[in-house]
């Protein structure tokens, strides 16, 4: 039996886009079948849609976990749509400003002004999800600069989270900051490996299916490069520079929030192989 309810939307569209209009049509009708959504579709907007189309997006919503399937019936993945209700949530209130048109259910992407400001997001959108004890994390980053850029408060519960979950972080870069860095969060036991380089240039974090890339500009990328470099230890950086001239200036930072399992295996799979294949 077809069962009818409300959902929030994810994102607010004049002209929504056909895997939002999906989204959006399973979120008060469930389950259906992709022929039955072509056809509520149809007789929903005047533009012209293909059969092929609606089914080609049912898949990729499927593939990439927004939705789930059962004996050839849809439905709107109720463990996404917790997930995306918080974070939705959190964009509404905070970053509603930053999203970018591009944007699309499974792939939001973002532009902030500074360094400062792309982190205060990414850990809003870690701190965001109800993530379970013992849940592994993967990140990778071109420089490790927390503890010494974030407020005391955001540190106390960053630090929360990590210590809970399974942290695994790498890092291309092996200078005497970034093992300040890294020898900090491993006396908390939290697992950090420097000198990893990887096959691109994004900094990434990963948590089950959802990838988060960040885009630093080369500029800002060479600054850090050049500071990190310079200081041979800890008391020689100067950080109110540093925080003014890079943190702080203002450039565009390209961000991108994704549900991409193929990606986010592909990912892990290279942190794994810097900590002998962690589970």
């Amino acid at each position: 039996m077809e069962k009818q309810a409300k959902t929030m939307s994810f994102l607010d569209s004049a002209k929504p886009a056909l895997k939002d209009l999906i989204i959006g049509l399973l979120g008060e009708e469930w389950p259906l079948t992709a022929r039955q959504i072509h056809l509520r579709i149809r007789n929903q907007t005047a533009a012209p849609m293909t059969y092929q189309g609606v089914h080609k997006a049912v898949r990729q919503l499927e593939e990439s976990g927004v939705l789930t399937c059962k004996d050839h019936k849809y439905a709107v993945n109720l463990e996404w749509l917790k997930g995306i209700r918080a974070f939705s949530e959190l964009v509404q209130k905070k970053y509603l400003s930053n999203i970018s048109q591009e944007s699309s259910p499974e792939k939001m992407n973002f532009v902030f002004e500074t360094v400062s400001e792309a982190d205060e997001f990414l850990l809003d959108v870690l701190l965001s999800f109800d993530i379970p004890e013992g849940t592994p994390i993967y990140l990778s980053w071109n420089h490790l600069w927390i503890p010494l850029f974030i407020r005391r408060s955001t540190y106390k519960k960053f630090t929360e989270m990590l210590l809970k979950m399974r942290f695994y972080g790498v890092s291309p870069s092996d200078t005497p900051i970034d093992r300040w860095c890294a020898s900090f969060w491993q006396k908390k036991g939290i697992r950090e490996k420097l000198g990893v380089k990887l096959s691109q240039e994004s900094s990434f974090a990963i948590l089950g299916d959802t990838v988060i890339q960040v885009f630093y500009p080369l500029e800002i990328r060479t600054q850090l490069d050049r500071a990190f470099t310079k200081a041979k230890t800890i008391h020689e950086l100067d950080l109110d520079k540093l925080f003014e001239e890079v943190f702080e200036k203002k450039t565009k930072i390209p961000l991108v929030v994704s549900k991409n399992p193929a990606l986010a295996e592909y990912f892990k799979g290279q942190i794994k192989r810097a900590f002998e294949d962690p589970e």
